[in-house]
């Protein structure tokens, strides 16, 4: 499987001598419909849901009966494959997983000038690959790290605080900014801890 709109899940080429069998696990973007390929058969039948979901042949929940199958670039389910070729019948099954990054930003709103603070990205399933940090005003100005610690601001203002998550895997990224004031007196309002995080939860 790749990311892109005619890429592939598996090519599964059928014979006495082998067997078909998909990933556990597929992802791809929400955006992009994924493709399933059983290779060489008989006959086919395609459902969407577990081993015990079977429906009967001809059956109008019944997704395919060819060696392929596209699924919707909206859909994530678990989906199956019977795939028969004489004298074998093969099973086998995927859960494809939507990947695309939606942000809770927990950043604080204020911040004390000259005051060091860490925040960071908490990804529910680890499948970044690159952390792009834009921190306006501050020091350090930019950060490739999926954590980022010592960061301070030597002048008062609004400042934004930009962060783009990647997986160039599958094509997925996504764009969070979130403003923060930086302030140089001890307001009774701005109750500011040292150690925030930005939460970072990808959804499927």
């Amino acid at each position: 499987f790749t990311g892109g709109t005619t890429g592939t899940a598996l090519y599964g080429f059928l014979s006495n001598f082998g067997q078909l069998e998909f990933p556990e696990k597929t992802y791809k973007c929400i955006d992009q419909p994924v493709t399933l390929d059983a290779g060489y058969a008989q006959s086919y039948k395609w459902w969407k849901g577990h081993e015990s979901d079977e429906p009967a042949d001809g059956s109008s929940l019944v997704l395919s009966t060819s060696g392929t199958y596209t699924g919707p670039a909206s859909e994530a389910d678990y989906y199956c494959g019977n795939v028969n070729q004489d004298p074998f019948i093969i099973n086998t099954k995927t859960e494809i997983l939507n990947d695309k990054f939606e942000t809770i930003p927990t950043l604080p709103k204020y911040a004390k000038k000259g005051s060091s603070y860490s925040f960071g990205a908490n990804v529910w399933r680890d499948i970044a690959k690159s952390y792009t940090w834009t921190i306006g005003g501050g020091t350090p100005p930019s950060a490739t790290t999926k954590d980022v610690t010592s960061v301070s601001w030597a002048a008062t203002g609004k400042y934004n605080v930009g962060l783009r998550i990647d997986n160039t895997d599958l094509g997925c990224d996504t764009t969070m900014t979130k403003e923060i004031l930086v302030y140089d007196i001890q307001d009774d309002y701005a109750n500011v801890s040292k150690n925030q995080s930005i939460t970072i939860d990808v959804l499927s």
